[in-house]
């Protein structure tokens, strides 16, 4: 009789085990599936802000005028799943970047390339905004003798 409780209570303990490990496994996928779906989130802002800079770096070189101004304004989404974010604009190993990233963990972010390497004529001011007030991105263009320069900067508006 002893002899069947020592089975049933090794099988009861076997049995709590593996539940103990399928379920930290479970947690442990679940946080990693979500903090790659908010890295994602964050990577679409950064692209937005980075193709918007694009643009108006673009627009302004093609510009016929000496002194210039352009703004837009984005509307980038107050919070991602729930936390709020800011947006930076960066210098890493010689690339300038848009990076998003969560304010309770930096760790979690997105990032999008504009352009690598040192221009002359393109000046990056970092700049970081907080999520939940409108982005403005900001080029000017100014010349000097015969060689325009561009300054790029984000600001919260």
């Amino acid at each position: 009789m002893s002899s069947n409780i020592m089975v049933h209570i090794i099988g009861t303990l076997a049995t709590l085990v593996m539940f103990l490990i399928i379920s930290a496994a479970t947690v442990s996928y679940v946080a990693s599936m979500t903090q790659a779906v908010i890295s994602s989130q964050l990577e679409e802002v950064a692209a937005e802000v980075s193709s918007t800079a694009v643009d108006l770096t673009v627009l302004a070189v093609n510009s016929k005028s000496e002194s210039l101004v352009l703004e837009k304004t984005i509307n980038i989404p107050t919070t991602v799943s729930n936390s709020p974010y800011s947006v930076l604009l960066v210098e890493s190993g010689g690339v300038w970047q848009v990076m998003a990233r969560l304010n309770a963990q930096p760790t979690v972010s997105g990032e999008a390339a504009l352009w690598s390497g040192n221009s002359p004529t393109i000046n990056m001011v970092q700049s970081t905004v907080s999520s939940g007030e409108p982005l403005i991105v900001r080029c000017q263009k100014t010349t000097v003798g015969d060689s325009p320069s561009l300054t790029i900067q984000l600001f919260g508006g």
